[in-house]
């Protein structure tokens, strides 16, 4: 398939494009570097095209947005999209290829460091998010850090989600960030997930309901060994 310099979107929506079609049409985006912009929305397209589309997305970083409205594709997997589109258009190339990383299940994969990138520009409001989703299904992945980055108690929810789905993350670093309630993790932490074993909080500003909190997940957790809330 010949390259194509020009082409900066494409879109074909109610065009009942089947599932080879569609794939044809991930295999063409490839080979489009300056391409941003697919929509192939409301046609007859179902969930066996999103592997191709995955694919599409990792291999073509540049493209940002990728429309597939009216498909059979399951919540995950167009929330997995827009993923992919939101890392290749706001994350930096070193997260990129870490959380695409963990989003693929890359098995020497087993540690994702992010401490200090917003000192140097490469963590924005969407960093953890990502992170966080990248996780959602990975079973590789064993320590995730992520200290020195301004992570406040709002920016807890997705990581929270992740926690209660994740069944391999063992050590959970969030020091020196700006957390003060951190009940809504907490409450995870006890309630939905049982494999993590480490969380350091160290140098936070953790208020008293924090310290309440995090008493009633060291009487009820059976999994954490062990707990950093020094310089609090």
């Amino acid at each position: 398939m010949r390259r194509n310099n020009t082409l900066r979107s494409l879109k074909i929506p109610h065009n009942f494009i089947t599932d080879e079609g569609a794939i044809t049409c991930c295999n063409f985006i490839k080979t489009c570097p300056n391409i941003t912009s697919v929509d192939l929305s409301h046609n007859k397209v179902t969930s066996a095209v999103y592997p191709h589309i995955v694919s599409a997305l990792i291999e073509a970083p540049h493209i940002c947005s990728f429309h597939i409205l009216g498909s059979h594709l399951s919540k995950y997997q167009l929330d997995a999209l827009e993923f992919l589109c939101v890392a290749n258009a706001n994350a930096c190339s070193s997260v990129r290829n870490s959380i695409v990383a963990a989003f693929t299940n890359v098995k020497s994969h087993v540690e994702m460091a992010f401490d200090g990138f917003m000192a140097v520009d490469r963590w924005n409001s969407d960093s953890l998010r990502l992170v966080s989703f990248s996780l959602y299904e990975n079973f590789t992945v064993r320590r995730l850090s992520m200290e020195f980055n301004a992570i406040r108690d709002q920016n807890l929810d997705s990581l929270c989600a992740m926690l209660s789905h994740n069944k391999t993350l063992e050590e959970l670093s969030l020091a020196n960030n700006h957390l003060i309630n951190i009940t809504t993790l907490t409450t995870t932490l006890t309630t939905k997930n049982d494999t993590l074993r480490t969380l350091n909080l160290r140098s936070n500003h953790l208020d008293i309901q924090s310290a309440k909190a995090i008493t009633i997940m060291l009487k009820d957790s059976d999994s954490l060994r062990h707990l950093d809330v020094a310089q609090n």
